[in-house]
């Protein structure tokens, strides 16, 4: 179970890195 929420917790930080990356360039 550990894993299962450490590879939720690392998915969630990749999308909020993405939609910043997003942001940055297309806001």
């Amino acid at each position: 179970k550990t894993t299962v929420f450490y590879s939720n917790v690392d998915l969630r930080a990749k999308l909020v890195a993405f939609v910043c990356y997003f942001k940055r360039n297309y806001g």
